[in-house]
């Protein structure tokens, strides 16, 4: 997949939709979450 910029890392979430007909399903979705902070500690 070439043009797709990731700085995060992907997550594979379920989130409410709702569709034309105005039902509500949940559907699977990837989404970008920002990468954790570093978890080094001070010495």
């Amino acid at each position: 997949m070439k043009g797709n910029n990731v700085t995060g890392k992907l997550e594979l979430r379920w989130l409410p939709v709702v569709d034309r007909r105005g039902r509500k399903h949940m559907e699977a979705r990837w989404v970008e979450v920002s990468a954790p902070a570093s978890t080094r500690h001070a010495a």
